[in-house]
């Protein structure tokens, strides 16, 4: 069986998000989307139904149709709730030769994140209440679909901890690639068409500027720059959007400020650039393709493939991608905050860091992502606070030295 997941567009710009199977919407899949996930964006729809996959490969995986199941009043297991949720912990390829039969050495396993096991986990779980409640019939269905959530949730998924701490700001080498080395016209830089050279310049040096997500970028319009600044808005189900995956703010919209030098950069690729090109004059789209699809708004994929010929290019990026630039401007806001508030009380500058960082993330404000993201400034403060109490020590020992 071959599935995928499609996006649909209707006439009223509204998005909706199809899993197939042999190129045939699968039915309940479509109808808990239809039901349960018509009020959140598509690319919400799309992650749900990528774990809602991973349920049909493990089904598959054990021979189980499920449907059939639930329609003689007969739920999972426990046991076989811990076989799917263990399921949950291995990679796409991992699973797809598991279900083709090839038997795999222990060390040939390979795992996903916590954080996208607990994702996969959750959105079963509410799947499997759901589908169950719909097809079962017994008066009990209500206590039995609450029992087993009770179980999916209160599971620990056995994924390894990694414990290596990894750098996930940018090297003072990588900053100087960036700046450098993809300037328009520089002899090392990999396109050679000086439109492109500009497009790509500016879509690194605007999320090393201001940590927006790529979707964020790919949804940014001409009119959104003003004054050196960049505004970003929400344009859910957008009738201007033609791409078939439609790029989406996820949470909070704002207005960034950016150098001066940024946005004379912007304005010579919007009048010189993409201003001579007819197509691109049909939409508000910021960053255009310059090649094939000539002016149409850039997609999701075009600005990925940006990052992979950069890194093919420079092997200093290695592991540079857009959400890296998006760590390591929390990595700059932390040392901004420094600065600003050196004299201020501790929790004075916590105090304006839960203001300040969650706004131009485009965070809640009662988020605690800064806590993920800071991870290369706290081992910086960590390894400063064992210099200086080992350097205290240090003077302590001379110290008694001298009077003995």
């Amino acid at each position: 069986m071959n599935r995928r997941i499609e996006e649909l567009k209707q006439e009223n710009g509204v998005r909706s998000v199809l899993l197939l199977e042999d190129g045939i919407p699968m039915y309940y899949p479509t109808l808990y989307v239809s039901m349960e996930l018509r009020h959140i964006s598509a690319s919400r729809q799309r992650n749900i139904l990528y774990s809602i996959e991973v349920l049909f490969n493990w089904c598959q995986y054990e021979s189980l149709d499920l449907e059939a199941r639930f329609k003689r009043d007969e739920h999972l297991s426990q046991e076989e709730v811990l076989q799917l949720l263990d399921f949950c912990a291995w990679t796409v390829d991992t699973q797809k030769r598991l279900m083709s039969g090839v038997k795999l050495l222990p060390n040939a396993y390979q795992q996903v994140s916590r954080d996208m096991a607990s994702q996969r986990i959750h959105a079963i779980r509410e799947y499997l209440k759901f589908l169950y409640l719909r097809l079962a019939q017994r008066k009990d269905k209500e206590d039995i679909a609450k029992a087993v959530s009770k179980t999916i949730t209160s599971y620990k998924p056995k994924i390894k901890k990694h414990t290596k701490n990894t750098v996930i700001a940018l090297s003072d080498e990588q900053i100087d690639v960036i700046t450098q080395k993809l300037l328009p016209g520089h002899p090392e830089n990999p396109w050679k068409d000086k439109s492109i050279q500009l497009r790509n310049l500016l879509i690194f040096s605007i999320l090393y500027e201001t940590g927006m997500r790529r979707g964020e970028l790919a949804g940014l319009y001409v009119n959104d720059i003003q004054n050196s600044e960049i505004s970003i808005y929400r344009r859910h189900n957008n009738p201007l959007e033609t791409r078939k995956q439609a790029p989406n703010v996820k949470t909070g919209e704002r207005t960034i400020p950016i150098s001066e030098s940024l946005a004379r950069l912007l304005d010579v690729y919007v009048m010189d650039h993409r201003g001579s090109i007819k197509t691109a004059k049909k939409h508000p789209y910021l960053f255009v393709s310059h090649r094939k699809n000539m002016g149409k708004p850039m997609t999701l994929n075009a600005i990925t493939e940006v990052f992979k010929a950069a890194r093919s290019a420079f092997p200093e990026l290695k592991g540079v991608t857009p959400h890296k630039l998006r760590h390591h401007m929390n990595y700059r806001i932390s040392n901004m905050i420094d600065e600003v508030y050196k004299d201020a009380t501790p929790s004075e500058k916590a105090a304006a860091d839960q203001d300040i960082r969650p706004y131009l993330m485009g965070w809640l404000p009662t988020s605690h992502m800064q806590e993920i993201y800071n991870k290369r400034y706290n081992q910086e403060q960590a390894g400063k606070m064992l210099v200086k109490r080992s350097n205290n020590m240090n003077k302590r020992k001379d110290d008694a030295g001298e009077e003995a």
